[in-house]
């Protein structure tokens, strides 16, 4: 399905390229894996295996809870029943940028990576063609290439960074939605209701 370079496969929901989120389809982007196996660097499902058990498993990291809260337009970040929660998801894509493993937590891709991270995203781009791509961390907005016209980008503060606030952050990511958003929230939440 992707091509090299790109070493871990997004995880797709089941609903992306049929309807989307009310329509639009967004893709979020994490910054990158690691672990402290490296046979895991070889592993093209590693995405997809970390998101089914901590997004959509039976508990779900507060990073995960917190961006589909978001994209939602939820008022807290815990204010999504199961359903709506697991359904946000299916609608979405998530993709973590740097196709290198990291060995440990809270270290920093190298430039090398970063730059080699560039050429599999688009790749990513092109075969999910997203409407929005919601960019997990500022860090992450600064190196990503400008996206293909038709894309809209959203950055945001890290989910897990100090000091970072849900109201601010669902403000912040209101001002840089693409028209019509509130009413593909709007479809998305009438359809939850309707099942």
């Amino acid at each position: 399905m992707y091509p090299s370079p790109v070493r871990f496969h997004p995880w797709v929901g089941r609903d992306y390229n049929a309807a989307g989120f009310g329509g639009f389809k967004i893709l979020i982007l994490g910054e990158s894996h690691y672990s402290p196996k490296p046979e895991d660097q070889f592993d093209s499902a590693l995405t997809q295996k970390i998101f089914t058990h901590y997004a959509i498993g039976a508990k779900p990291l507060r990073f995960f809870k917190t961006l589909a809260c978001l994209i939602a337009g939820a008022a807290s970040r815990t204010a999504l029943s199961r359903e709506t929660y697991l359904a946000t998801w299916q609608a979405c894509a998530f993709y973590n940028y740097v196709q290198d493993l990291l060995p440990a937590a809270r270290m920093r891709p190298t430039p090398e990576m970063w730059d080699a991270a560039k050429e599999p995203f688009t790749h990513v781009l092109e075969n999910l063609k997203p409407h929005i791509v919601l960019v997990a961390g500022k860090q992450l907005g600064w190196h990503i290439p400008n996206l293909p016209q038709g894309i809209t980008a959203i950055g945001m503060k890290h989910p897990s960074a100090f000091g970072f606030s849900y109201a601010r952050a669902l403000q912040h990511i209101a001002l840089q939605l693409p028209d019509g958003f509130d009413t593909a929230r709007a479809v998305f939440a009438a359809h939850q209701d309707a099942d």
